[in-house]
């Protein structure tokens, strides 16, 4: 199997060097001309959507223009307008950059060579993985993923998708200043609607490159997770998707209506608009004027969200509450966490979740009372590791375990929790270690956190792999090769197969606490 944590020196977005060639696809809008490389065929840059672009920069997707001649389709993906990049050093860390512009409404596609001519000549589609990246609503792009060691093993089309992020893709404009619902020019949470569009076009257009329509699943990590467990919560998004796949997030990541405008309304306070020129200024103001009252924004709310989907009555259910009791989309689920998520935050000083336990029992005391906050506290030590767990379950483990007990009773359902960890800086299983056994991983990277390659860990990486891949292409990961087996998850058992250098599967392997936590979702500040 190819495609080995840190092997290569690859990085995540490109491809090992070797000999391309031309290959052209006519999809539903035109022709497209991407590269063959290594067995497989990839096409960037392919437009889901039109530019969201002055009068469209909030608005809902439109449908991607058709075009005349053959579309180049081999250049690296525009991301998203977001904050700047890391500096050259850390950028070492995470691959190359490439590109910002709100022209980012587009798809980087990988198939099998071939595939494409496949099924032009009758044969079935391929499966699909749709990946939809993280990043805290705020940062990442499509190519910072390398879809081909996942094609090539699976035999799948991966798409990896942009979508609009920030002010850009989550501002309540509508209720911060009174705008009729019905308004065109701000209907809301319209990241969610573009990954919605992406999974329209997937269904329209994939074929063209040798996929099946009716074979999708869509996956995330992070926000990327929240979305896609947004999304089975959504009547919009049924038909779209035959299974999700969600890597530590779930729907407590989004927030409330009313918390939605409040923040749009310090935006817009930000950006030095009111609700007489809101709409002028936002259309018209400069990508530079919008991150720069971002900023001023994110840090009034350290720790926290500040711009996310919000439970809007409309794509998503009206509350979080009503969330808890709404019917999922019966489709496969494979979801799991860290054994160590919060040390990503808390060790590194990364201010997206709440870092200290000071600021989580505020939290809890805000949301559950001091009662019911005092007896959660009380379940984890006060010091380093306690901490580590507190966050780490109250963030992501409890969420993701109460969306599997609902899930479990509508359709198959399996969880995992990721434990392999590294000694550099205490991060253990940290958060997001386990897009670099899902994907390939920088060389840089692999070294900086596990020093030279180990088998072990490389056999973690092709384990994992091929368990993803089994997901997508039958519905479960489990498989019929030695130590494949993956039980479903249901009540009471709880079956969780467990991540590491030897696999297992534990029973509940949170019981104690997870009964402290019955009943109790605490959605990130």
């Amino acid at each position: 199997m190819t495609g080995r944590v840190g092997d290569r020196g690859r990085t995540i977005g490109g491809n090992r060097a070797g000999r391309s060639e031309p290959v052209v696809v006519a999809t539903p809008h035109g022709l497209l001309r991407g590269l063959r490389r290594d067995g497989v065929d990839v096409h960037r840059r392919v437009p889901y959507a039109a530019p969201p672009v002055g009068r469209l920069r909030f608005a809902a997707p439109a449908p991607p223009a058709s075009w005349t001649g053959i579309r180049q389709a081999a250049s690296a993906s525009t991301r998203a307008i977001q904050p700047l990049p890391p500096p050259v050093r850390a950028a070492r860390l995470v691959g190359p950059r490439g590109r910002y512009g709100e022209d980012c409404l587009t798809v980087d596609v990988v198939a099998p060579a071939g595939s494409a001519a496949d099924t032009a000549a009758g044969r079935p589609g391929r499966p699909v993985l749709v990946w939809v990246h993280g990043g805290a609503y705020r940062t990442g792009g499509a190519a910072d993923y390398d879809g081909a060691p996942l094609a090539r093993l699976g035999d799948l089309v991966v798409v990896t998708v942009n979508y609009r992020l920030g002010a850009f893709g989550f501002l309540d404009v509508a209720d911060a200043i009174g705008l009729d619902p019905a308004d065109s020019r701000f209907p809301g949470n319209v990241g969610v609607r573009d990954v919605l569009a992406a999974l329209a076009w997937v269904r329209a257009a994939i074929a063209a490159f040798g996929g099946d329509p009716a074979r999708v699943t869509v996956a995330g990590e992070s926000a990327g997770a929240g979305l896609v467990t947004s999304l089975l919560l959504s009547p919009a998004a049924r038909g779209l998707f035959a299974g999700v796949i969600a890597q530590s997030g779930a729907p407590t990541m989004n927030t409330e209506r009313e918390d939605a405008a409040a923040a749009a309304r310090e935006f817009l306070l930000a950006l030095g608009a009111g609700p007489e020129n809101a709409a002028r200024v936002l259309g018209t103001a400069p990508p530079s004027r919008v991150l720069a009252a971002m900023r001023r924004v994110n840090a009034l709310r350290p720790d926290g969200l500040p711009f996310r989907p919000w439970f809007d009555g409309d794509l998503l259910p009206v509350s979080a509450a009503a969330a808890r009791s709404a019917p999922t989309l019966a489709v496969p689920l494979l979801i799991g966490t860290n054994r160590d998520e919060h040390r990503l935050f808390s060790v590194l000083r990364q201010a997206v979740v709440p870092r200290t336990r000071e600021r989580i029992a505020v939290m809890l005391v805000a949301e559950q009372g001091a009662p019911r906050a005092s007896a959660i506290l009380r379940s984890y030590p006060d010091d380093a590791a306690g901490l580590s767990d507190l966050g780490t379950h109250g963030v992501f483990t409890m969420p993701a375990v109460h969306l599997a007990d609902r899930h479990s009773g509508v359709a198959p359902t399996y969880r995992y929790r990721f434990d392999f960890g590294t000694s550099r800086l205490g991060l253990g299983a940290f958060h997001a270690i386990d897009l670099m056994f899902v994907f390939d991983s920088p060389r840089v990277l692999g070294r900086a956190l596990f020093g030279s390659p180990a088998p072990a860990r490389d056999a973690l990486a092709d384990r994992v792999k091929r368990h993803w891949v089994q997901f997508v292409r039958t519905g479960s990961p489990g498989g019929d090769w030695p130590g494949g087996d993956w039980p479903r998850y249901d009540t009471p058992r709880r079956a969780t197969r467990l991540l590491d250098v030897a696999d297992s599967v534990a029973d509940d392997p949170e019981g104690d606490r997870r009964r402290v936590w019955h009943g109790v979702e605490v959605p990130v500040p």
